[in-house]
């Protein structure tokens, strides 16, 4: 969908992507198994979480805490924009 005219006096046309209808809890759960996967695999390979990447080991974790935050604000309804509309 374009807004504006061809006229070569005005601004060039403003192109609106389509919106996309996609769930809110698919993609927080979808995000939460890959940061699983991701831990997982740092605990799986002792290499990567050792020395200095010590610290890598709590990134999935922090991953997972916050998307079990956003699941739980989901859940309640929260995160669900239905009456939202899109600007005119």
């Amino acid at each position: 969908m374009r807004r504006g005219s061809d006229d070569p006096g005005e601004p060039p046309a403003e192109v609106v992507p389509p919106r996309i209808e996609l769930p809110t809890r698919i993609v927080v759960w979808s995000g939460m198994a890959l940061w699983a996967v991701a831990l997982v695999v740092l605990l799986l390979l002792p290499d990567l979480r050792s020395g200095e990447r010590s610290w890598w080991l709590w990134v999935p974790v922090a991953g997972l805490s916050v998307g079990a935050l956003g699941a739980l604000y989901v859940r309640r309804g929260r995160g669900n924009a239905v009456e939202a509309r899109p600007p005119d």
